[in-house]
């Protein structure tokens, strides 16, 4: 059974799957993209100021679908989830030269209302994106939205519009705003504009990336005598596994240890991750993996003993120093080679394969003392304000995502040069 899962989740996440998809949709004959709009969300804010010039440059339509937040059994920490999604928006704006005004504290409810109704009234794409813009703006910044609902118009309610974007996003599989979807496949916001615009074949990026001189307003970078990277890292997560040797040769890069946080996957932790998430998410990975080539498609599902057993491993790697060898080869076996985790044969070719005695580590698979440490490292993790994986940190700042990386080598490099100035 567990070879017939890793073979079917193989195909889904094929080269050859993505070429149907995108092949059935491009034998329709219409060349748009659909945009899906949260009013509320940051994310979203920042990919209206990017569209104009990426609409100009592929010469897509545009299909402005409006959606409310993602649903509670896809948002399990939506408190934590506001507040990075909010620094790390000023990041992303700070870095790319884009606007994100700030009311710093929470949004009325019937402000956003309101903002949904000016945009629920039908409007030319590039009208649409412009008053878009200028919603966030205001609504984001605090300010009355009256003024502007008078002049531009507004939909008596937006109750409608809204229900079909959220009907039209889950039917076609996704949850979130901030979201853009051309030829069935999903990209997500500023972070997947470089993967879409190699897909279109655009010469050029449509974001500005601008030099780190300086750290944005709002972050500031403090190392300890002592300094390395972190990385919260759980075996379940592909991102993780994507994340991880990326950010070993960054730290070799900038001569600093890498020290790996493993945690137990959200869905061991009590946290809710339903399919659809899932599907978006190992989907994603592999065609993430593609841009950046790592091997990546037999994958075999280590949920449970699997991943009990990878941490004890890794507890044992540690005392050897080959924790990072045991990481890699284990998320190597299971995204990439249909490895099972709790198969011995299997485990054991992980296991040797990072330089390990295999009878010395069937001895600590009965340790449960990684319990704790996978605790202590939660724990950690939470107080940073964050709850899933890869998490990055470095001295007083963190990032959480794999795609951080280019930015975690940027402030790396930003601190040499002040530590030899």
């Amino acid at each position: 059974m567990t070879s017939l899962r890793a073979r079917a989740l193989a195909a889904l996440v094929s080269d050859g799957t993505v070429r149907t998809v995108r092949g059935l949709h491009r034998a329709v004959g219409r060349r748009s993209l659909e945009l899906y709009h949260q009013v509320d969300d940051p994310y979203s804010h920042l990919l209206l100021q990017a569209l104009p010039r990426l609409l100009e440059a592929s010469g897509l339509g545009l299909d402005f679908l409006l959606v409310p937040g993602p649903p509670p059994e896809l948002d399990p920490e939506p408190e934590l989830a506001r507040a990075h999604a909010w620094r790390d928006a000023a990041w992303l704006a700070a870095r790319h030269g884009l606007s994100l005004p700030s009311a710093g504290g929470a949004l009325r409810p019937e402000a956003r209302e309101e903002a949904e109704a000016i945009l629920a009234l039908p409007r030319p794409a590039l009208e649409q994106l412009d008053v878009a813009s200028q919603v966030g703006d205001a609504l984001l910044s605090g300010a009355p939205l009256a003024p502007l609902a008078a002049r531009v118009g507004r939909a008596p309610s937006a109750a409608e519009p809204l229900a079909r974007g959220a009907r039209l996003r889950a039917r076609r599989g996704h949850y979130r705003g901030g979201m853009l979807r051309h030829e069935g496949i999903w990209y997500w916001g500023l972070d997947r504009l470089e993967e879409l615009e190699e897909v279109l074949g655009l010469a050029t990026s449509v974001l500005e990336r601008r030099p780190l001189e300086a750290l944005p307003p709002g972050f500031e970078l403090e190392v300890d005598h002592d300094p390395c990277l972190e990385l919260f890292f759980s075996f379940r997560s592909p991102y993780a596994y994507l994340a991880l040797e990326r950010s070993a040769r960054l730290a070799e890069r900038h001569q600093l240890p890498l020290v790996i946080k493993p945690v137990l996957p959200m869905v061991m932790r009590g946290l809710s991750v339903p399919f659809v998430k899932r599907l978006y998410i190992v989907t994603d990975a592999a065609r993430q993996a593609r841009f950046h080539n790592i091997a990546f498609g037999a994958i075999c599902d280590p949920l449970g003993a699997g991943v009990e057993r990878c941490l004890a491993a890794f507890e044992h790697a540690e005392t050897e120093g080959r924790g990072f060898e045991l990481c890699a080869s284990a998320s190597r076996g299971i995204w990439s080679e249909g490895l099972d985790m709790t198969d011995d044969r299997d485990f054991e070719r992980v296991v040797q394969r990072a330089g390990l005695d295999w009878g010395a580590v069937q001895g600590a698979l009965a340790d449960d003392g990684w319990r704790t440490r996978a605790e202590q490292n939660r724990a950690a993790l939470l107080g940073l304000g964050l709850w899933g994986v890869p998490c990055f940190r470095f001295g007083s700042l963190t990032f959480w995502g794999q795609d951080r990386i280019r930015d975690l080598d940027e402030v790396m490099a930003f601190w040499r040069r002040g530590v030899t100035a």
